[in-house]
């Protein structure tokens, strides 16, 4: 085997990707393997575009008007005029004292991915629970306290982060974390369904709701317990 290519080392071909693929993206623009090496991560180069969806009224529809009614979706099975179902227990929602979680993608790992890198979970932060000031003052939570987070199937405890950047009665824990690496050994997928959505068959993670309090000394002790058998285990 004495074709050059098979001999490059990582770096080699890194830049030749790089290179080439900016000849043709436009978002690889000015990102090269130096400034890679440099500065850690680098932010892709986005044109200028509107924040304004469909600018100018046009949709990608085949008339290019929005349809309120789609009849394509009758070749699916699907019923062709929109509906709401609601989050799980729609009918709590307003009188249980419940808010509904939302499990967003973290900033710096792919899933699950590379969330053991302790460089990028320097950059993510913490697991966290972020919760808007009006309700966590309804609840007695400070920011930067340990919380817990529940429901019918389980829970964990995640660091309030509060946040005027949530509407009340939402919080927010974006998924990633391994659990043998956070507080309690769990991560927010204690908390979501397995139920699957009505078009698509995808997740139904942003329908979710728990219930948040403070963590209890009961809690806090588990937390010592767990981050002692963490630091045992050897990590890859």
């Amino acid at each position: 085997y004495d074709e050059p290519w098979l001999h490059q080392d990582p770096d080699e071909i890194i830049d030749e990707v790089l290179t080439a693929t900016a000849r043709t993206n436009s978002l690889l623009q000015g990102i090269t393997l130096e400034r890679l090496q440099a500065e850690g991560t680098v932010k892709y180069s986005f044109d200028e575009v509107s924040d304004i969806p469909f600018e100018g009224g046009v949709f990608p529809t085949p008339d290019g008007r929005i349809q309120l009614r789609c009849d394509a979706m009758l070749e699916h099975g699907e019923d062709p005029l929109p509906y709401y179902a609601g989050p799980e227990s729609p009918d709590e929602v307003r009188t249980d004292g419940s808010f509904r979680l939302l499990s967003g993608a973290a900033h710096h790992f792919v899933n699950s991915a590379m969330a053991n890198l302790p460089n990028l979970e320097r950059k993510e932060g913490r697991p966290s629970l972020e919760i808007n000031p009006a309700d966590a003052e309804r609840l007695g939570i400070a920011d930067g306290q340990v919380v817990k987070a529940r429901n019918e199937r389980g829970s964990v405890l995640l660091h309030a982060k509060l946040t005027d950047g949530v509407r009340p009665g939402v919080v927010v824990s974006p998924k990633g974390h391994w659990g043998r690496r956070s507080l309690d050994g769990r991560n927010v997928n204690q908390l979501t369904s397995d139920t699957l959505s009505d078009m698509g068959g995808g997740s139904t993670f942003h329908d979710i709701r728990v219930f948040v309090e403070p963590a209890t000394a009961e809690d806090l002790q588990l937390v010592d317990v767990t981050l002692h058998e963490r630091d045992a285990v050897p990590v890859s």
